[in-house]
């Protein structure tokens, strides 16, 4: 599955409207994945290459991992140009090759803590999702209107967080490096983040530019657990 993302904002916008919307993605690329494509509960269809061969082994020992989140702040601009951010709406295409399926998706995001995702799949209809700070809910043609509870509304709200993809280490019970791996074409540190509600991701980070290159995540979903690459 394939997720682009399209937008009018200068140069330096967009950087900051990326790391907006990564920990967003998380959340729709799940949501997408349920209900239109069910075959990848098994062996879901990522958007860039699987993480490959570890690296050779580095001859200097690896950073820590705050280090390796706080040169990514900066790479994206620094913290303090984020924060001054109140809300973000960014339009993309939802591909599934395999399926030969194309789909759009609009996203809206506001402090501190709301969301809305509308997406529109061939064949599968309108996928829509929310979160207004207490009550989250999704609306699709398998499930009809629902409310999220449990492990879904903890992890909508979650990612609903305006700040999340700033890593705030109050916010995680664990933040480890893993080591040095290839990610598509890329050597990256990986590291496993475990939010404090459970939520569970590993993320690539470019050891060259500092830059975010991708992540692993498993949620929950109407149809079960689903893992995605993104």
């Amino acid at each position: 599955m394939l997720l682009s993302r399209k937008t009018c904002e200068p140069p330096f916008l967009k950087a900051l409207s990326w790391l907006l919307m990564k920990p967003l993605l998380k959340v729709a690329f799940t949501l997408i994945a349920a209900v239109a494509l069910p075959s990848a509960f098994a062996t879901p269809d990522p958007v860039g290459a699987a993480p490959e061969k570890p690296a050779q082994a580095e001859t200097k020992p690896l950073p820590a991992p705050a280090d390796v989140l706080e040169r990514y702040a900066k790479a994206i601009g620094g913290k303090e140009a984020f924060k001054k951010h109140s809300s973000q709406h960014a339009t993309g295409t939802v591909q599934i090759p395999a399926q030969g399926i194309n789909g759009k998706m609009e996203i809206f995001a506001a402090r501190p803590n709301k969301l809305i995702m509308k997406s529109t799949v061939p064949g599968v209809g309108e996928l829509n999702t929310g979160f207004n700070g207490k009550v989250g809910w999704m609306s699709t043609a398998l499930t009809g209107p629902m409310l999220l509870q449990g492990k879904m509304l903890d992890q909508v709200a979650t990612q609903a967080d305006f700040d999340q993809s700033l890593h705030d280490p109050a916010d995680y019970k664990t933040i480890q490096i893993l080591g040095l791996e290839q990610f598509n074409g890329e050597d990256c540190y990986k590291l496993r983040l475990i939010h404090r509600t459970g939520f569970d991701s590993t993320e690539y980070f470019s050891a060259e530019t500092g830059l975010q290159r991708g992540f692993i995540t498993t949620q929950e979903s109407p149809l079960g657990p689903v893992t995605t690459t993104t």
